[in-house]
């Protein structure tokens, strides 16, 4: 049980992308998932923590092609773990300390980390995943997507437990009249980049969140932050069929950024 949640950093090797880190988190959605990206924004942003991280999307150059397609496992008492988890150790340990921090309750999650080349899709999930590239960690970028239809909370109370569960219409009301209105509206865009405020504003459409002054501060300053487009997401993950928020394809966001950091 819980809101199942799984990150992941990618970045542009050689003209192409790559996963170089995942994780999983059992109890990340909504308000709280945005928090951890901005945290994890952050940390690879800053200054004092650039070179390490360029010097590892040096070191990624040097990997054969059969390094990236390796096998997927989830056997980590193998002599060879480390190499599976974490082959870029200072990237998935600021990938670790971003995500595991919880700003607004000063407390720390457990995580639990994944093959570096797990696939978006590749983790036991329903609440989405968040997407950083630092091709130019500087300059990140973010998105967050939905692979699957997010289940719309009414009066039956919260998946997440947040509800305790006592209704909030009489059950004659609730047996008369048929649920297809708020079935329309509980529509999930997936397979799609979505802003953190697209991401949060899907849990307050289907009853898991409400707006507050914290939530539009936090939003707010996502701001900051340009979003990752589809042709990023169809070269990281080329399987699947990713589309914009309209339903069509093309790009969102800005242009796939050039590794000038490290030519």
């Amino acid at each position: 049980m819980g809101q199942r949640h799984q990150l992941f950093i990618i970045a542009k090797i050689d003209g192409r992308y790559r996963g170089l880190a995942a994780l999983h988190n059992q109890r990340l959605n909504g308000l709280s998932a945005v928090a951890r990206c901005c945290r994890t924004l952050q940390v690879f942003q800053a200054a004092e923590n650039r070179i390490p991280i360029q010097q590892e999307l040096l070191a990624a150059r040097s990997r054969p092609e059969a390094f990236w397609n390796r096998e997927l496992t989830y056997d980590y008492r193998r002599s060879d773990c480390a190499e599976i988890i974490a082959p870029f150790p200072f990237i998935s340990t600021a990938l670790t300390l971003g995500s595991s921090f919880d700003p607004f309750n000063g407390v720390h999650d457990r995580v639990f980390p994944l093959q570096f080349n797990t696939p978006f899709d590749g983790g036991d999930n329903n609440d989405g995943v968040t997407i950083i590239d630092v091709t130019q960690p500087a300059h990140p970028r973010y998105c967050f997507v939905f692979f699957e239809e997010l289940e719309r909370v009414d009066c039956e109370g919260s998946d997440d437990g947040s509800d305790d569960g006592s209704d909030h219409e009489s059950d004659d009301e609730s047996d008369d009249e048929p649920d297809d209105e708020p079935d329309d509206e509980s529509r999930t865009e997936t397979y799609t980049p979505l802003s953190a405020s697209d991401y949060f504003n899907t849990y307050v459409d289907n009853g898991y969140w409400e707006i507050s002054e914290q939530s539009r501060e936090l939003l707010e300053s996502m701001k900051q932050w340009p979003l990752i487009d589809i042709a990023t997401l169809d070269q990281t993950w080329p399987r699947a069929s990713w589309r914009s928020v309209s339903g069509e394809s093309g790009s969102v966001g800005l242009i796939d950024p050039e590794i000038s950091d490290f030519k």
